[in-house]
C-alpha cells in the first residue's frame, strides 16, 4: 500500500514539475498581488489596532495623574493636606511662579508667554512627564536648567543650549498694592517639551517653561497658585469619591476646586482617536476585500490552468484527491509565498502607524510586530485563499458534462452594432468573460477587486475634502466672531465698566457681547456651560438644528451632551442652582468652539451648554454682580466682530491696553482654536494617503495581472484572430480595450461605492464629534481619480498587449 501511496505521490510530482516549467512568473504575479494587497490590509488593521491603544501605552509610561486640583492661591498646606487624604497613591505639584522673560532689557508681561512651570516635587519630570521633542529633561538638583514647550522657543526664537533671563515677583494679598520685586534670573534652555495632557484641544495645551525642583526652591517665594497632580489608589474610579472628599474635607475644602479629570481627559482622547482608528480599520477591511477578490482571481486561474491536463489524467486512472493536490498545488505555493510576503509589507509598512497626532507619543516607534493581526491575519488570509484554491480545484476535477451555453457579452454586441471597430468588440467581451481556461469567477474577482480598490480611494477621497471643509472654515467648528479677547486663559474676571468703556470709544467694532464660562448640573451631568451676552449680528453661534436660547429659562447643547442627557430640542431638562433645581427648555443643538476655563473641562464640539448670560447666573450664583459680590460670575471673554478695512489689529490693542481684567497683560487675543478631534484627524492624514497609494499600485500589479493570465488563457483565440488578418497593431488595441473596459468597469461601479461610503463616513464622524454632518464631494479629486484609473489600465496593459502581439500562428493553431 505505502508502494502504492509514494508511486502516486512521484506521480503526482513528476507532472505538476513538468506542467509548470515556464510559468514561475504566473505563479510569482499571484503572488505579489496577495502579498501586496494583503500587506497592505494587515498593516492598515494593525494600524487601527496600535492607533487606539497608543495612549494607553503612554499614560502608563509617563506615569499621568488620574485627577488635577487647582489651588489658586499661593496655599502649599492645603497642596499637602490633599495629598494625604485617603485614596491618594502619589501626589506631584508644580507651582505657578510670577516670573517674566526679559528680552533685549524688556520685560515682558503678556500672559501668554510668561509661564513658568516650578516642578515642586518632581512633576512634569517623574510623574505627568513630558515628553521630549529635542534635548533632554533637566537634572531635579539643576538651579540653572529649564526646559521650554515649542510654542515658547518658537516665539522667542531659541532653542537648546540658548539662554533665558526672567525677572521674578511677589504678588501681595492686596491686589491693589503693588508688586515686590525679587530679581532676576538667567537659565540654560536644555530641552523642548510638550506637557501633559497631549492630544487635547488647541486651547488647553500648556506653553511655558519648566523649572526642575532644586530651581523652584531658589524661586518658592514667587509661587502664586498651583496644580497637583494626584495617581489614585482605584485609578479613575476612584475619582467621583476623592471628589466628594475635597468638597466635605474642611482642611481642603475652604476654597471651591478647579479640577482637570484624567477620565474626561481619556474621554477626549477616544473622541479624537477613535475615528482615526475606525477609518483605518476600515481601510484595512476594504484592502482585505480587495486582496480576497484579486487573490482569489489570481488562485483561480492558477487552479484553471490545469483544465486540460487534468483530463487525461482522469483517464489514466489518477485518483481524484491526487488531481485535486496536482491542480492546486500552484495556487497553493502562491498563497504561501504571498501570505509570507503580506506579514513582510505588513511588518514593513508598520512605522506609518500610529496616525494623527498620538503618533508622537508612541513609546515603541519604529518596527512593530502585531503578532494577532500581522501573523493571524497573515494566516487566515492563506487559509481563506487555499480553501479557495482546492474549492476551484474540486469543481475543476468533477466529470465533464455539458459546456455551459454562454450569452453574448452585453457590451460587446452594443459596440459592434455601433459599429465599433473589432479591437474593440473583442477586448469587451475579454474583459467580461473568461476564457477557455478560466472560470467566470475569476474575471468577476478580478471586476470586483478594482471597483473595491477604486471604491476605497474614493471614500478617503470624500472623508478627507469633508473634513479640510471644516478645518478651512472656522464657524463650522464653533468660532463664528473675527475676534475675542479672554482674560488670563478664563480665570480672569472682566470688569463691566472698562470693558463698556473700551468698546464706546472703538467705532470700527461693528458688534460685540460678553462671554462667562462656568461647569453647571443638567440631569446627573456636569456640563461645561457658556453665558452669552446677547445674541446679535456679526457675532455667530454654529447652530445645527433650531435656535440659540433668548430667555433664562432656555438652552442650546451639543450632540454629544444631548445624547448624554438623552434629550432631543423642544424637551426639558433640570438643572440645578444653590437655590434648588429649575427646568430649562432644549431650543437648540449647536457646535461649540474650544474655548473656556484653560486646564479644565470647558465646551468644545458637540460637549457643553450655551445659556444666555441671566440664565447661567442663575444657575451659578443667582442675585450676585461681577465685581460687587464675592463668589460672582464674571464674564472672561468678549466676542467682537470688526468693520472691513479697519485696521483691527490696532482695535485690538487699545481694548487690552485698557486692562480690562484690571490686570495689566493679562487680557489677550485668543486666536482660533481647534478641537482635538479635528487637529488630531488633521494631522493623520499622510498614513491613509501613503496606505491608498501602495492599494492603487498593488491595484494595478493586479490588473496588468490579469490581462497578462487573459492572454495566455486565449492564445488560440489570438492566433485565431491574427490568422484572420487582425495585425499585431489591432491585436494591442485588443489588449488595451480590454483594460480599458476593466477599468471602466472599476470607476462605474467603486465610484458611487466609494462617494456612499466615503459620506457615510463623514456624517458618523461628525455627528459623533458634534460638528455640522455636511459631507463634500470634490469633483475635480473625484475627477482626477477617474481619469488616473482609466490611464493606469492604458499603462498597464502595455505588457500584455506586446505579449498579445507575439503570439504565434502557427504553434498555437497546430491542435486546430
Amino acid at each position: 500500500m505505502s508502494s502504492v501511496t509514494s508511486g502516486a505521490t512521484a506521480t503526482t510530482g513528476f507532472v505538476w514539475r513538468a506542467h509548470r516549467r515556464g510559468k514561475v512568473r504566473t505563479l510569482l504575479g499571484a503572488a505579489l498581488v496577495i502579498g501586496l494587497l494583503g500587506g497592505v490590509a494587515l498593516a492598515s488593521l494593525a494600524g487601527a489596532r496600535r492607533t487606539a491603544s497608543t495612549f494607553a501605552a503612554y499614560e502608563r509610561q509617563n506615569r499621568l495623574s488620574h485627577l488635577a486640583v487647582n489651588t489658586f492661591v499661593p496655599d502649599l498646606d492645603r497642596v499637602n493636606a490633599i495629598a494625604e487624604l485617603p485614596g491618594v497613591d502619589t501626589s506631584a505639584t508644580w507651582l505657578g511662579l510670577d516670573a517674566y522673560p526679559v528680552l533685549d532689557g524688556e520685560v515682558i508681561r503678556d500672559f501668554r508667554y510668561t509661564g513658568v512651570f516650578g516642578s515642586y516635587d518632581g512633576r512634569f519630570l517623574t510623574q505627568d512627564i513630558a515628553t521630549v521633542v529635542s534635548g533632554r529633561l533637566p537634572r531635579l538638583d539643576a538651579v540653572d536648567e529649564v526646559v521650554f514647550t515649542p510654542g515658547h522657543a518658537e516665539f522667542f526664537g531659541v532653542g537648546v543650549g540658548d539662554e533665558i533671563t526672567y525677572h521674578y515677583e511677589g504678588r501681595p494679598d492686596d491686589p491693589r498694592e503693588p508688586s515686590t520685586d525679587l530679581g532676576e534670573s538667567t537659565y540654560r534652555i536644555v530641552g523642548i517639551v510638550e506637557l501633559p495632557p497631549v492630544l487635547v484641544d488647541e486651547y488647553d495645551i500648556f506653553e511655558g517653561a519648566v523649572l526642575p525642583p532644586a530651581a523652584t526652591a531658589e524661586r518658592i517665594d514667587s509661587f502664586y497658585y498651583a496644580w497637583q497632580g494626584l495617581r489614585l489608589e482605584d485609578g479613575i474610579d476612584g475619582i467621583d469619591p476623592f471628589i466628594e472628599q475635597v468638597v466635605n474635607d474642611p482642611r481642603v475644602n475652604h476654597l471651591p476646586p478647579v479640577l482637570q479629570r484624567n477620565d474626561l481627559i481619556r474621554a477626549q482622547v477616544q473622541r479624537a482617536v477613535r475615528p482615526q482608528a475606525i477609518a483605518l480599520g476600515l481601510f484595512g477591511a476594504a484592502a482585505l476585500v480587495a486582496t480576497l477578490a484579486l487573490g482569489g482571481q489570481g488562485v483561480g486561474r492558477l487552479v484553471s490552468r490545469w483544465r486540460a491536463p487534468i483530463a487525461p489524467l482522469r483517464a489514466v486512472g489518477m485518483a481524484r484527491r491526487q488531481r485535486i493536490l496536482l491542480a492546486s498545488l500552484d495556487a497553493l505555493v502562491a498563497v504561501g509565498v504571498g501570505a509570507v510576503l503580506a506579514a513582510a509589507v505588513a511588518v514593513g509598512l508598520s512605522p506609518l502607524a500610529p496616525v494623527g497626532a498620538v503618533r508622537r507619543l508612541d513609546p515603541d516607534g519604529g518596527f512593530v510586530v502585531d503578532a494577532t493581526v500581522t501573523l493571524g491575519g497573515a494566516a487566515l488570509l492563506a487559509v481563506l485563499l487555499s480553501m479557495g484554491a482546492v474549492a476551484v480545484a474540486g469543481r475543476l476535477t468533477r466529470p465533464v458534462g455539458r459546456a455551459p451555453v454562454r450569452r453574448p457579452a452585453w457590451l460587446a454586441q452594443r459596440a459592434a452594432a455601433a459599429g465599433a471597430p473589432v479591437p474593440v468588440v473583442v477586448g469587451a467581451r475579454f474583459a467580461l468573460y473568461p476564457g477557455p481556461d478560466e472560470r467566470s469567477t475569476t474575471v468577476g474577482g478580478a471586476l470586483a477587486g478594482g471597483a473595491i480598490a477604486l471604491g476605497a480611494i474614493v471614500a478617503a477621497t470624500v472623508f478627507g475634502a469633508s473634513l479640510v471643509s471644516v478645518i478651512s472654515q472656522p464657524a463650522r467648528f464653533g468660532w463664528g466672531w473675527d475676534h475675542m479677547l479672554i482674560a488670563e486663559g478664563g480665570y480672569g474676571a472682566l470688569d463691566p465698566d472698562l470693558v463698556d468703556a473700551a468698546l464706546a470709544d472703538e467705532p470700527d467694532v461693528t458688534a460685540s457681547t460678553l462671554v462667562a464660562f462656568s461647569d453647571l448640573q443638567l440631569g446627573e451631568l456636569t456640563v461645561p456651560g457658556m453665558g452669552v451676552e446677547s445674541v446679535v449680528p456679526g457675532i455667530r453661534f454654529t447652530i445645527n438644528d433650531g435656535r440659540a436660547p433668548e430667555g433664562p429659562d432656555e438652552v442650546a447643547l451639543g450632540s454629544v451632551t444631548m445624547g448624554e442627557l438623552g434629550v432631543r430640542v423642544g424637551d426639558q431638562v433640570p438643572a440645578s442652582t444653590p437655590e434648588g433645581t429649575t427646568m430649562l427648555e432644549v431650543v437648540g443643538s449647536m457646535t461649540f468652539p474650544s474655548i473656556g476655563i484653560g486646564g479644565a473641562d470647558h465646551p468644545s464640539l458637540g460637549r457643553g451648554a450655551l445659556l444666555s448670560d441671566d440664565g447661567l447666573r442663575a444657575l451659578v450664583s443667582p442675585g450676585q454682580a461681577c465685581y460687587e459680590t464675592e463668589g460672582a460670575l464674571c464674564s472672561q471673554a468678549i466676542l467682537l466682530d470688526v468693520a472691513d478695512g479697519a485696521d483691527a489689529d490696532a482695535v485690538i490693542q487699545r481694548i487690552i491696553a485698557r486692562n480690562p481684567d484690571n490686570t495689566p497683560g493679562g487680557t489677550y487675543e485668543q486666536g482660533v482654536t481647534r478641537a482635538a478631534d479635528i487637529r488630531n484627524y488633521d494631522q493623520m492624514r499622510q498614513g491613509p494617503l501613503a496606505l491608498a497609494a501602495v492599494l492603487a499600485v498593488a491595484a494595478i500589479a493586479g490588473l496588468v495581472l490579469t490581462l497578462v493570465s487573459s492572454v495566455k488563457s486565449r492564445r488560440r483565440e489570438l492566433a485565431l484572430l491574427k490568422a484572420l488578418g487582425l495585425a499585431r497593431a489591432e491585436l494591442r488595441a485588443t489588449i488595451r480595450a480590454q483594460a480599458l473596459v476593466t477599468a471602466l468597469v472599476a470607476v462605474v461601479a467603486g465610484l458611487p461605492l466609494g462617494v456612499v461610503a466615503g459620506r457615510l463616513a463623514w456624517t458618523r464622524f461628525a455627528e459623533g464629534v458634534g460638528v455640522p454632518p455636511s459631507p463634500v464631494q470634490p469633483p475635480v479629486a473625484l475627477a482626477l481619480i477617474v481619469l488616473v484609473a482609466l490611464a493606469a489600465g492604458a499603462i498597464g496593459s502595455a505588457l500584455p498587449a506586446a505579449l498579445a502581439a507575439r503570439t504565434p500562428v502557427n504553434e498555437a493553431l497546430r491542435a486546430e
